[in-house]
């Protein structure tokens, strides 16, 4: 088979000029009119004559131009022609052939020359195997990455359908484990020797750039022996290595937001992780700001290679509600990890459900979440009794602070636990009386594995002597930095008297934020799920009264305290609005609307629709309604609306984002390759089955002929023009 390709065929449009040399030719014929003369009558025949040799001459000529521009650019189009031998004469062995394409994200790395892409040549490679697959035998295409892996499942001996299929194959944004396409590659290899026992050979060939990651699951120590036992089983395993040269890549890994002055105030600042992880060039980098769509700045770092860097954009004064920034760096040779974005709300604003025990149980946390009446103050709060609990939807609210409440019953144990694992804030106070035991079997369910990581043991009473009374110091949580910064913060000076003991477990899930100086933990935060919950193990009640607990409610520094805590709150409630790609995330609905409809909306501006699903939540047993986000595929800002009817009842924001995995370009050399192949399985023999393909570039000899044939149009032209004196002669160049 005879291909020609043209590299730049772009430049065939100036083809056009090819009729230069007509209009040449039509313009510069001679006109005459005739004018009857007897003394010039024995000349006509002379005359014809020579004419009709001049138009002959001008004709050549034209065709000669004509075919010297056609050479030139044909030239200039870099023509190169690939003959390949297809061996139609060659006689199935009963091989099936399973072509695993890497389709993981950095294929799309491109090469500083050719500018071709590593996924290009792969395609290109295995299209070329398919055309030298003997008939008789059959084949199955796989790929490698989180999405798409069947594209040829049932064996399949049409391979011109073969050929098309993976010509229309697109890389994914995702990474990928080729461990885990191979055992897909060996069920399916192991179906079809049941179905037909003709096939007598399996021929496995991974078409990959050689990246690192795709093979890291494989060659892990533990995963040795079982990975060379994977490819005992095929017969036959060849790698062909599609990897190209780049320039440099550089990938921004994560976005984070801060809240400088508070999670209420309106300034935040988004803070971007760059990483170096190859370039030729010593150059600047820059680094582009988006807010809700519209350009804002651009950041200039100087980044060397195997480097990183922290990029920041401080916003002040941004109106109230949700926003969106990308931060995108400067095109590189990968420019699927350029991107990230990232979704806040500024101020941030919560919904509070405080439950309160006693009278006045909640005060100290009602004055310090809503310390104004002003009207736009981002907290809502919602006071109600325990008895009222059962009743609320707690999906509904941000924050649920049981304060005083000693969550008496299953139900709301239940309850609490899976608000919390969904997302929620839930913030315990202990009251005059706690019930200990109860509390525990919501802190503590190690029968079920759901505890928080501590339990509560007995009430102690600190000294009360000034001189040796228990007091606050700040932990090595992230929530009280500010607090550890500013030795004059005031926790020293709050006295304690009365506390809960608390006994940590060896998880590590439940975190120091306070505690005595002493060492006792007064004020912890254990992550569960999407959510957290804060637990103080002495009282916040604001009181005057000789039994009381502590001063540390109505101390100055409890509202920054809690404020700090919120602020962080709202950061990990962030990271949780960016989902990894490849990933099919899962979202609770709130049916206080009743049935809804979610619309989404896609990067692309595409429209997915989503139907609700309803099951039990593992953690509280009661029924919510879900949709899962199963289309979850490019990366960028997906907007959601949940219709009630026509209605858009509410709405929400959610990045996608790229897990930056494959960006290092580590190849995988052939020795280290060597130590997970044994000398049994047939390696690199991937040539023997390939088409034979002889590759010729004519830039050069069309080139070489083009002057040449302006050589002969320069000689001619000469020729032609040079006076013969002869009479009657018509002399036209």
């Amino acid at each position: 088979m005879l291909a020609l390709i043209f590299e730049s065929p772009e430049r065939l449009w100036w083809s056009f000029v090819l009729l230069v040399p007509l209009l040449i030719h039509l313009l510069r014929r001679r006109r005459f009119q005739q004018q009857a003369w007897a003394a010039m009558q024995f000349l006509l025949q002379a005359m014809e004559e020579e004419w009709q040799k001049a138009r002959l001459r001008n004709l050549s000529l034209m065709i000669l131009r004509a075919l010297i521009l056609a050479c030139f650019l044909a030239a200039i189009s870099a023509p190169r022609s690939d003959t390949m031998n297809l061996n139609p004469g060659k006689v199935s062995d009963g091989t099936y052939h399973v072509l695993v394409i890497d389709a993981s994200y950095s294929m799309n790395t491109t090469d500083s020359q050719s500018g071709e892409s590593a996924f290009e040549l792969a395609k290109q490679k295995a299209i070329e195997y398919t055309r030298g697959i003997a008939q008789g035998d059959v084949v199955s295409v796989l790929t490698i990455g989180e999405f798409e892996r069947w594209v040829i499942e049932v064996p399949a001996s049409d391979f011109q359908q073969a050929a098309l299929a993976i010509d229309e194959l697109e890389p994914q944004p995702t990474g990928g484990s080729l461990k885990t396409v191979l055992a897909s590659a060996l069920d399916l290899v192991t179906d079809a020797r049941k179905s037909d026992p003709d096939l007598l050979v399996a021929r496995v060939v991974v078409f990959t750039d050689m990246e690192q990651n795709l093979w890291d699951e494989m060659l892990n120590d533990g995963q040795h022996d079982s990975s060379q036992d994977l490819l005992r089983q095929f017969g036959q395993v060849a790698v062909v290595d599609c990897s190209v040269n780049p320039a440099a890549n550089l990938a921004i890994k994560n976005l984070t937001i801060s809240y400088p002055q508070g999670a209420f105030a309106s300034q935040v600042s988004i803070l971007a992780e760059v990483d170096c992880y190859y370039k030729t060039a010593e150059t600047a980098t820059g680094v582009s700001w988006f807010v809700d769509n519209e350009f804002v700045r651009r950041d200039e770092i100087e980044i060397g290679e195997q480097q990183s860097a922290t990029v920041s954009l401080p916003l002040q004064d941004l109106s109230a509600g949700r926003h969106q920034i990308e931060a995108r760096l400067d095109d590189d040779s990968l420019m699927l990890d350029n991107s990230q974005w990232i979704v806040f709300e500024s101020p941030a604003s919560f919904r509070v459900l405080c439950i309160e025990g006693e009278r006045g149980d909640a005060d100290a946390v009602e004055l310090a979440l809503h310390p104004t009446d002003d009207p736009d103050w981002p907290v809502t709060i919602q006071q109600i009794s325990e008895a009222e609990l059962e009743q609320q939807i707690l999906t509904d609210f941000d924050v649920v602070a049981l304060c005083g409440v000693n969550i008496s019953t299953e139900l709301n144990e239940r309850r609490l636990r899976g608000f919390v694992h969904q997302g929620g804030t839930l913030l315990v106070t202990p009251g005059r009386n706690p019930n200990i035991k109860s509390l525990n079997r919501f802190f503590d369910n190690q029968d079920q594995d759901l505890g928080f990581g501590f339990r509560w043991k007995k009430v102690s009473s600190g000294p009360t002597s000034d001189e040796t009374k228990m007091s606050v110091r700040a932990g090595d949580h992230k929530i009280v930095e500010l607090f550890k910064q500013n030795p004059e913060n005031g926790l020293g000076a709050i006295p304690i008297y009365k506390y809960v003991e608390v006994e940590l477990r060896e998880s590590g899930q439940a975190q120091v934020v306070l505690e005595s100086d002493d060492g006792k933990p007064l004020y912890l935060y254990s992550p569960f799920g999407k959510g957290c919950l804060l637990t103080f193990s002495t009282s916040i009640l604001i009181s005057q009264e000789e039994e009381r607990w502590s001063d540390l409610g109505v101390w100055p520094s409890f509202l920054p305290l809690l404020h700090e805590t919120l602020k962080f709150v709202v950061g990990r409630r962030a990271e949780h609005a960016d989902v990894l790609l490849g990933s099919a995330p899962e979202y609770g609905v709130s049916m206080q609307y009743g049935p809804l409809d979610v619309h989404v909306q896609n990067p692309d501006g595409s429209l997915s629709k989503y139907d609700l699903e309803f099951k039990g939540n593992q953690y509280s047993s009661e029924v919510f309604a879900y949709w899962w986000h199963h289309d979850f595929e490019s990366p960028g800002i997906y907007h959601v609306d949940y219709l009630a009817g026509a209605k858009t009842v509410d709405s929400s924001l959610i990045a996608g984002n790229l897990k930056v995995t494959e960006s290092d370009h580590q190849l995988l050399q052939s020795s280290v390759l060597d130590t997970l192949i044994e000398s049994d399985i047939n390696v690199d023999e991937i040539a023997q089955f390939l088409p034979t393909t002889l590759n010729q570039a004519w830039f050069q000899p069309l080139l070489l002929v083009t002057l040449g044939l302006l050589l002969l149009e320069i000689i001619w032209v000469s020729r032609v023009m040079k006076p013969s004196g002869k009479p009657g002669e018509v002399i036209d160049g």
